[in-house]
């Protein structure tokens, strides 16, 4: 319950452009569980996106971007120190996934996960996520790619909200590593 505040807070913080907000939700989100495999890339592709299409304020995104790797790197190793202190192992969360089965392969039909023979919505779900997250994200961003690439294009208009821009890429990232690690 600790992460999904910390994702709360965190899109909060994205959405009314509040730093402290936003870095107090990474926080949170970096002690409860790992974050470097799908929560990290989506903030790098995310920043990335807006360094790169919103020509007015790159130093500011790449602050952010800086300020965020810090904390999220701060918040894990915490995270990992406390990990280790009460097993004596360090990493020892990736280690018990071996157990759990999880790790990559490509996905096999009909999809199957932890429950072994069983077919369960939840890889259905993540491969029905990932084309409509997909969609949906070139939708808002392709006007935005077309002026800076083109400039004699007439789109009119702001960019998305990094609220919005990083839950699709979130999406996108998590019904990967659901399709790629349990399916």
């Amino acid at each position: 319950s600790f992460f999904f505040l910390g994702c709360v807070l965190f899109l909060l913080g994205l959405k009314k452009e509040k730093i402290l907000l936003t870095c107090s939700g990474l926080f949170i989100c970096g002690c409860s569980r790992p974050v470097f495999g799908v929560i990290l890339p989506s903030i790098i592709i995310m920043q990335g996106i807006y360094f790169f299409l919103d020509s007015s304020g790159k130093i500011k995104h790449l602050y952010n971007l800086i300020i965020y790797l810090i904390v999220l790197t701060l918040s894990s190793l915490l995270a990992f120190f406390t990990h280790y202190i009460y097993t004596g192992h360090w990493l020892g969360f990736f280690n018990t996934h071996y157990f759990w089965d999880h790790f990559f392969r490509l996905p096999q039909f009909p999809l199957t996960s932890w429950a072994q023979n069983f077919v369960l919505w939840l890889d259905t779900l993540a491969l029905l996520t990932l084309p409509i997250s997909l969609f949906l994200i070139f939708k808002d961003l392709l006007p935005f790619c077309k002026n800076k690439f083109f400039p004699n294009s007439s789109f009119e208009g702001s960019l998305p909200d990094k609220a919005t821009v990083f839950s699709f890429i979130y999406l996108i990232g998590f019904s990967i590593t659901i399709l790629f690690f349990q399916g």
